[in-house]
């Protein structure tokens, strides 16, 4: 496994360590059937926590992040089979599950800091209130269940994204694999070469 493989992984073992700790907060919402206001209301506690961390801790996440795409793009470079497949499919995965934050877990968190902001409100993803669909009320304040819709898509978000990373670990497994059995094979020709010339070389002598 090369340098770049481990930069890969290592980046993705530490986005799962985030999911894995929002999981316990994500999960109840999902799967157990525990949507709860105290549920809900200790999401929200989550996240913000987390939005309003300081700005060197979500540096570092973001670097640590991109550290797996850069990893992936750099080991395409060589343009083999491989990476036409496992390449390519790694990083439109890793690239889906970017987009997926930027564009969905973001602008909610943001909605969620600031609830009475309309730049934030109409940038969040979420089920909106009828009466904010009504024709000049989208600049309206963020109401509990709209704020509930915003932690529930964003848990959805976590798991979609969960799955699209453990497709580019499957990725970079098959990676992994199929150079060693390309390796594995050519050890066996350039083996069988040998052999053949050497069996030459001794016929010469007897000759």
């Amino acid at each position: 496994m090369g340098f770049r493989t481990g930069f890969v992984i290592a980046s993705i073992s530490f986005v799962y360590g985030v999911l894995f700790i929002a999981s316990r907060v994500d999960f109840p919402l999902l799967f157990q059937g525990r949507a709860t206001p105290e549920a809900v209301e200790r999401a929200q506690e989550f996240y913000l926590s987390i939005y309003q961390a300081p700005i060197t801790v979500t540096a570092a996440f973001h670097a640590i992040a991109g550290l797996g795409l850069l990893g992936i793009l750099t080991k395409m470079h060589r343009w083999t089979e491989n990476d036409q497949y496992f390449g390519l499919g790694s990083v439109v995965l890793y690239v889906g599950a970017v987009v997926m934050y930027l564009c969905i877990t973001l602008p909610n968190l943001r909605a969620l800091a600031y609830p009475n902001d309309p730049y934030y409100i109409i940038r969040g993803v979420y089920e909106a209130s009828p009466n904010r669909l009504q024709e000049g009320n989208q600049a309206m304040p963020l109401i509990p269940r709209e704020q509930n819709s915003l932690v529930q898509v964003m848990a959805a978000t976590n798991v979609i994204n969960a799955a699209l990373l453990a497709g580019v670990l499957l990725f970079q497994g098959g990676e992994w694999y199929a150079i060693r059995k390309d390796r594995q094979m050519e050890e066996q020709v350039r083996l069988q070469q040998a052999a053949q010339l050497k069996d030459q070389r001794g016929d010469k002598k007897e000759n």
